[in-house]
């Protein structure tokens, strides 16, 4: 739960690992980034300032478009977050805010 290079293997085979990892863990930028790229909750289970940080929103979306079904309401509405997302996966516009939902370029993407 607490050793950063368990945490980092167990999320990189399995993402929903982070469930397990300490808070401390769960506030690493690399191993929550990590986790989000096969467990589209890692966002949901990260650290308040980590679930805050649009640089992390941005590469957890670029990674696996699904993660926007966890970024907060404010990342769900970013035009340049949900642009990720559903360049990654076009599924994602699923989550996306109403707004950018009717935003050409994202609904092209």
């Amino acid at each position: 739960r607490a050793d950063k290079e368990v945490v980092m293997e167990a999320v990189c085979s399995d993402g929903s690992a982070l469930k397990h990892a300490s808070r401390d863990l769960r506030a690493d930028r690399a191993i929550v980034i990590e986790a989000s790229r096969t467990f589209s909750g890692a966002l949901k289970l990260a650290a308040p300032a980590l679930k805050a940080d649009r640089t992390v929103a941005l590469e957890a979306v670029r990674l696996n478009g699904l993660a926007l079904s966890s970024a907060s309401d404010a990342f769900r509405a970013d035009r340049g977050v949900v642009l990720e997302a559903v360049t990654s996966n076009g599924q994602a516009i699923t989550w996306a805010s109403p707004v950018p939902r009717g935003d050409r370029a994202v609904v092209l993407a």
